[in-house]
């Protein structure tokens, strides 16, 4: 993992209290490289840019409540790692959801599906070839 240089108690402090701080390009100047490499490890099928970005957007709404300990050491690291982890998780949750549907449709489990609730459904095969049909019939 990159080395992270020890936290800046005025660079955290300039982050939280303004969302559109210039600072904020140091602070990703800093911790980009070992976000990216915490991803590569732990989560290396998953766009970086989309985990970093949403780390960034839960930051600007935690940091304002964060309170830096500086004798605890790593403190801020373990806290941004954790971020960057959730919402990796997230992310793979969000996905997982969007595969379980099919053609716009989600998924539904038989016991779970109302037949009487869909007067059609639509079937087809392996070549795409798709029909609606009235439910019940064959």
């Amino acid at each position: 993992m990159p080395r992270i240089p020890s936290t800046s108690v005025t660079l955290l402090k300039d982050i939280s209290n303004d969302a559109s701080s210039v600072r904020w390009n140091e602070f990703i100047r800093i911790y980009d490289a070992p976000m990216r490499d915490f991803l590569q490890r732990r989560f290396p099928y998953l766009e970086a840019d989309d985990v970093i970005q949403e780390t960034l957007i839960a930051l600007i709404k935690k940091l304002p409540n964060y309170h830096y300990v500086p004798d605890s050491a790593g403190h801020f690291r373990n806290y941004l790692m954790g971020i960057v982890k959730h919402k990796a998780l997230d992310i793979l949750r969000k996905n997982r959801m969007r595969s379980k549907t099919i053609g716009g449709f989600k998924r539904q489990p038989a016991d779970e599906a109302d037949p009487a609730a869909h007067p059609t459904i639509l079937t087809g095969d392996a070549t795409g070839n798709n029909t609606w049909k009235a439910n019940g019939t064959t």
